[in-house]
């Protein structure tokens, strides 16, 4: 087979499963707003898995800010969809975004340096398993997708929940993932971290996160029920 064929056959495979996924977790938001995500999912699982990209990955954001041209075709498509996103998102909340995105690529750089793989986790940083995953994870981009523009034009009636929103999408990542990186023996997950640095057992630990990720649930859900306009509790 064609490997450029090959290619891009993956490509299209992969963006379709994810606009599968954006359907189930967004099913309200236009296709247009679904595609988006569903491509911005995409090209950031491909630069998180991307090792060899590091080097061109570490001028990104310089290049971003200053409008300059991406060194591969990965990240011109990468900061265009970032351009774009004010087309669906308020300008502010297009703003929190990138800089989620933004920070996620920090996140991903600082997952590959050598003194990110030799920290000795304690009790003493208990803050920073938090810390990193509140950035690898996007989830205030993630948070914020689920208000776009056309439908949700009011920020304030979802704002205060957004904490508990990147909370959640956060732990539920965590929890499903726990069980299949147990078994492939990984331990350097939130997880894992979390429970060394609270000096915990990582199954109890997995029983605190699931606790506080159905807190988190309940308290958005709570808040979004209180507005005045049925469509942000229906988000």
């Amino acid at each position: 087979m064609n490997p450029a064929l090959s290619q891009g056959v993956q490509c299209l495979l992969g963006i379709t499963s994810l606009i599968t996924c954006v359907q189930a977790y967004y099913p309200t938001h236009p296709f247009e707003v679904k595609l988006h995500i569903a491509i911005y999912s995409w090209l950031a699982i491909y630069i998180d898995d991307d090792d060899a990209g590091n080097d061109d990955l570490a001028g990104f954001q310089e290049r971003f800010h200053k409008g300059e041209t991406q060194p591969s075709a990965l990240l011109t498509r990468f900061a265009e969809v970032l351009y774009d996103m004010s087309k669906y998102y308020e300008p502010l909340v297009a703003n929190f975004i990138v800089c989620s995105t933004l920070q996620f690529v920090n996140a991903t750089l600082l997952e590959r340096r050598g003194e990110f793989h030799g920290l000795k986790h304690c009790k003493e940083a208990s803050g920073w398993p938090d810390y990193v995953r509140d950035r690898s994870g996007v989830p205030e981009a993630y948070a914020y997708f689920i208000f776009p523009k056309e439908q949700c034009p009011n920020i304030g009636q979802y704002m205060q929940g957004i904490p508990d929103m990147m909370t959640y999408i956060n732990y539920a990542n965590d929890i499903l993932s726990f069980h299949k990186k147990t078994l492939a023996g990984e331990t350097d997950n939130y997880i894992n971290t979390r429970a060394v640095c609270e000096q915990r057992e990582p199954l109890a630990m997995l029983e605190t996160v699931v606790a506080e990720a159905i807190e988190a649930n309940s308290r958005v859900v709570g808040l979004l029920r209180t507005r005045s306009d049925p469509m942000y509790a229906l988000k």
